[in-house]
């Protein structure tokens, strides 16, 4: 292996290394604040010219698209990032599997499009899926690239690639839906963002890659690749088994309202974990050797992470009725409590999406797939119980599931590991604590406020719940630390 064929790394002390992967965190959360502004308008307006059981059909769909979704990146994009070292052949031949394994998989999706459309009972999906297909060929071809950026922490690029295709894709596919009104507008949104976002990320990021090589030594790669992908697969079931369920024995209708509440509730969450996860793990990789420094690392990330996520999602749900009914609409009113019930799902989801980070950059990838197993195993039970009881019902199961695994969770990932299962602990105690202060305040405006107007009640309770949260941030001197350092960073 010649010196010169390995692709540049990103060696920095300590020190330097944070206030890197926290410039990187700044631009990427920023990008995303101007993402959620697009998909929650997106999401407003689509939901005004589009009905529920259009909404259903459609995520009946994704629910097969996202399945084999996991099986375009095959592990190889976090391969490229957590590799110590990579050379360009390597990266090159990657290249090449992920864009045939793109193709395969857009054949794929257009062979058994008749026999899931049978499954649901819904013939449109098999169109539906004719179209979505294509979009796995257009993303197989994007892996590599993303992956080469996030290595070399270039995450201005990405996140300007990310925004910019999003907007334009949300624009077109709002005006489709002006035009048309129907499922077809909400089908072509993913296919259009996804084209824009590759020729977006070809022009940051030019790098064309090599032929195909025998001997490139990727065996390694392949094998981490395989184990996520294995894990990808197990956790999809995870996360949209309660789609196939609905869909299968309550219907298209059911479906729509279940899946924009709980698209709703994911919105805020996912807006935060994933770009961190896009930054977090290259830079706790690169502590992988440091156990002391990775363990205070990962410390004052669930820290952050927490007061940030926390008091959200229990306002949201507090705010339940509003949020709904302001964003989707009064056709919507179905979806309120399936709402409200999501976001005490919802609560420690982001603790537990960031505590995965740990066994990933440790490349301890085996034993998230043990995890991933037991997990959607348990899970799946939990949506077959509920289901007994309607959507609703399965929305308590998902719920007092999530609850119920959170300590034995921590207890798994800590193990073998630089962390312990008290930092968890002491990690998320005030945040806590704090959001019990923030929730409660909040509630209390709701509960004696006896106006008509929605808009004027949420914006009343946006205020309470800043001006407690910038309370806290001034009292607590560690939190406030470490979101100066956010705001230094960003303006560096």
């Amino acid at each position: 292996m010649k010196k010169d064929e390995l692709i540049s790394n990103i060696n920095f002390d300590f020190n330097a290394l944070s206030k890197l992967s926290l410039r990187g965190g700044t631009i990427n959360i920023s990008a995303q604040i101007l993402i959620f502004l697009v998909q929650f308008g997106t999401l407003a307006i689509m939901a005004r010219l589009i009905s529920p059981t259009d909404f259903g059909v459609v995520a009946m769909a994704q629910s097969i698209t996202g399945f084999i979704l996991i099986f375009k990146d095959l592990g190889l994009s976090m391969a490229t990032v957590q590799k110590d070292e990579i050379t360009i052949q390597q990266v090159s031949n990657l290249f090449w599997i992920n864009a045939i394994i793109g193709f395969l998989l857009t054949l794929a999706v257009i062979a058994v499009s008749p026999f899931v459309a049978l499954f649901f009972n819904e013939t449109v999906v098999r169109n539906i899926l004719l179209i979505s297909s294509f979009g796995l060929l257009v993303g197989g071809l994007t892996i590599q690239h993303q992956a080469l950026l996030r290595r070399q922490m270039k995450y201005a690029q990405l996140a300007t690639v990310d925004v910019v295709s999003k907007l334009l894709g949300s624009i077109i596919s709002i005006i489709i839906a002006l035009q048309i009104r129907n499922y077809w507008a909400l089908v072509l949104m993913p296919l259009i963002i996804s084209s824009l976002y590759l020729l977006g990320i070809i022009i940051v990021m030019p790098w064309k890659p090599k032929r195909y090589r025998k001997k490139a030594g990727i065996r390694s790669l392949i094998d981490f690749g395989k184990n996520m992908t294995v894990y990808g697969i197990i956790n999809y079931f995870a996360r949209n088994g309660d789609n196939i369920i609905i869909g299968k024995f309550i219907g298209a209708n059911s479906l729509g309202y279940y899946s924009r509440a709980y698209s709703l509730m994911m919105l805020p969450i996912g807006q935060l974990i994933a770009p961190l996860t896009g930054v977090m793990i290259p830079t706790l990789s690169r502590l992988q050797t440091k156990p002391d420094e990775f363990r205070k690392y990962f410390k004052n990330l669930i820290t952050l992470i927490a007061f940030l996520t926390l008091p959200l999602i229990a306002t949201l749900g507090i705010l339940g009725e509003e949020v709904v009914l302001i964003v989707l609409g009064n056709d919507w009113s179905e979806s309120i409590l399936l709402y409200k019930i999501l976001c005490i799902a919802a609560f420690w989801q982001p603790i537990l999406n960031s505590t995965g980070w740990i066994l990933t950059s440790l490349g301890q990838t085996k034993r998230l797939l043990h995890w991933g197993i037991i997990n959607s195993s348990l899970l799946i039970l939990s949506f077959f119980i509920g289901v007994q009881w309607g959507v609703i019902g399965l929305s308590v199961g998902y719920a007092i599931y999530y609850w119920l695994i959170l300590i034995p969770y921590f207890y798994y990932v800590t193990k073998h590991t630089p962390v312990r299962l008290k930092d968890l602990f002491d990690s998320v105690k005030s945040p806590i604590i704090y959001t019990i202060i923030i929730s409660s305040s909040v509630f209390l405006f709701t509960y004696f406020y006896n106006g008509s107007s929605l808009i004027l009640k949420v914006l009343i309770s946006i205020i309470i719940f800043l001006l407690n949260w910038l309370i806290i941030y001034f009292v607590d001197v560690k939190i406030k630390k470490q979101i100066t350092q956010l705001i230094e960073h960003f303006k560096n």
